[in-house]
């Protein structure tokens, strides 16, 4: 329907016909190379029926629950919670095995979070505090509480603006920030709120990714150099704006999170001490950010990641930089506005090439000597996500450090072991 937009429709944009070849089989059509089937079979896939579609024209926006196949069903949902309560008609005999789920809203990665769950209010809790998590880790957290760390294998990038209406639509601009905003500094100051490692243009751990050892001799990913200052400073300079002198105050988006707040202050103090460049910092709840994000009404944002949870470069770089007539996969206006004509070659051609091989690694070669020459973003490597919950819960629960996509993780097949403790914790 006219002004929807699929967050995901975009890795299926090459798929020309679905057709069902008997009950176990589905067949993909694509009109070009492309890499959608492994975008398709992973957990964060969501099965609607037929008749649903029909019903509402295909257009869920004024439905008041999510409709879906999933093992509960909603029964209210406000700013303080969401409580859902078991699908007696669930795909899977016998399960659920919850008969409801209490979703409380906290935010993630503060110490109102993790004393939720170290007093029992909470039987599990995603996202809390680094230092909780690696107490959790090492096993010196209160008795029967757990935790767990995992790798989202995600570019966390710092987005610049590219449009013309910008000073950052110069790629040597965006060249200068990149040199003298030192991501080390930025993680060191995170370490107790969220936990991050450096990363390029692929995530870490991903074939064709540069090793880290490789990325810290690269100017704008490396702590900063003596050299790296003067560069930018002299990028500045050449473009007009000696000392910061006459450059326009930059607008850094930043959603209302400890993680955010705490980076975009630290940028706007090396903006300033720098390159002389004053910034200020616009605040937006997490609600609105992507709305905000995707009006390309700022200068620069400070969380523009991109991961489609695939190992393959194809489907990670489009999910980035696929670019047609200024409009991304999903047929929104690119964020930031850079698009990049050998980017979309380099892509495609991509797709014809044998994963590992020599030939696509040329062309992954050539996608990286672009992006650090533009700097359309900044990358930023992934961070360890730590979760935690009491040992009274059992079931299909992670037991150690992973890495992985969160949605692959479901509540279909987990289950109280021990009420009685779990009263005695609250």
């Amino acid at each position: 329907p006219e002004g929807l937009v699929a967050n995901s429709g975009g890795n299926f944009k090459s798929v020309s016909q679905i057709n069902v070849i008997d009950k176990y089989t589905i067949e993909f059509v694509a009109d070009k190379p492309d890499v959608p089937i492994e975008a398709f079979a992973h957990g964060g896939a969501i099965i609607v029926s037929a008749d649903d579609i029909a019903e509402h024209n295909g257009d869920f926006r004024e439905h008041k629950w999510a409709i879906g196949t999933g093992p509960f069903t909603s029964v209210e949902r406000n700013d303080e919670l969401w409580l859902q309560e078991r699908f007696t008609d669930y795909f899977k005999p016998g399960q659920p095995h919850p008969d409801f789920l209490k979703h409380i809203w906290l935010v993630y990665q503060t110490p109102q979070n993790d004393a939720a769950l170290r007093s029992g209010i909470t039987d599990s809790a995603a996202w809390i505090t680094p230092k909780l998590g690696k107490q959790l880790n090492a096993g010196d957290g209160p008795p029967g509480l757990m935790g767990y760390g995992w790798i989202f294998p995600v570019v966390g990038t710092y987005l610049f603006q590219s449009n013309d209406h910008s000073p950052l639509s110069d790629k040597n601009i965006r060249k200068a920030f990149a040199l003298v905003i030192d991501q080390n500094d930025i993680f060191e100051a995170l370490k107790d709120v969220e936990a991050h490692e450096p990363g390029g243009f692929l995530p870490i751990g991903t074939r064709h990714a540069k090793p880290i050892a490789e990325l810290m001799t690269i100017p704008g990913v490396r702590p900063m150099t003596d050299e790296d200052l003067a560069t930018a400073q002299q990028l500045l300079t050449d473009a007009g704006y000696e000392g910061g002198e006459g450059f326009p105050e930059v607008e850094l988006l930043s959603r209302d999170a400890p993680s955010e707040r705490i980076a975009n202050d630290a940028i706007q103090a090396m903006l300033k001490q720098h390159l002389g460049i004053e910034a200020k910092i616009k605040l937006v709840d997490s609600s609105e950010h992507t709305n905000v994000l995707n009006s390309n009404e700022w200068d620069m944002a400070t969380l523009g990641p991109y991961s489609t949870g695939l190992s393959d470069p194809v489907g990670i770089l489009k999910s980035a930089y696929y670019c047609e007539d200024g409009k991304n996969l999903s047929g929104t206006a690119m964020r930031g506005g850079w698009c990049n004509a050998e980017m979309q070659t380099l892509i495609s051609d991509m797709a014809l090439t044998k994963p590992g091989s020599g030939a696509r690694q040329a062309l992954v070669d050539r996608v990286n000597e672009i992006l650090y020459d533009e700097w359309p973003r900044m990358p930023v490597g992934p961070f360890p996500q730590y979760w935690g919950h009491w040992d009274y819960l059992g079931g299909n629960l992670p037991r150690a450090k992973f890495s992985g996509h969160y949605v692959l993780f479901t509540w279909d097949d987990v289950w109280l072991n021990q009420p009685a403790r779990r009263a005695e914790t609250r």
